[in-house]
C-alpha cells in the first residue's frame, strides 16, 4: 500500500468511526461507508488539509468510492 493510499484510508477511518484495516479501495463513500453529503464534505476538508491539495466541487462530485479518492490525492500530489 503506498502512503497516499493509507494516508487516506486512515483520514476516511477516523471520520467513519471505522478501523483503517477494513477500508477498502472499492468502497462507496455513501453507500458501503454510510456517508451523507455533509460526512463526505467533512472527509474532503480534511484531504485537502492533510494533503495540502485543493478538491474542487467537480471533483468531489466525480469522487464515488475510497479509490477515486486516492487516485486524485495521487494526481495532484504528483502534479504540484
Amino acid at each position: 500500500m503506498n502512503p497516499v493510499e493509507a494516508r487516506v484510508k486512515q483520514i476516511v477511518a477516523t471520520i467513519t468511526k471505522r478501523d483503517a484495516s477494513v477500508i477498502r479501495l472499492d468502497m462507496k463513500f455513501e453507500g458501503d461507508l454510510s456517508m451523507d453529503s455533509l460526512t463526505v464534505v467533512e472527509m474532503m476538508m480534511a484531504l485537502e488539509e492533510a494533503f495540502a491539495v485543493d478538491i474542487p466541487m467537480q471533483a468531489t462530485q466525480r469522487m464515488i468510492t475510497v479509490r477515486d479518492a486516492v487516485e486524485f490525492i495521487h494526481s495532484a500530489t504528483q502534479s504540484g
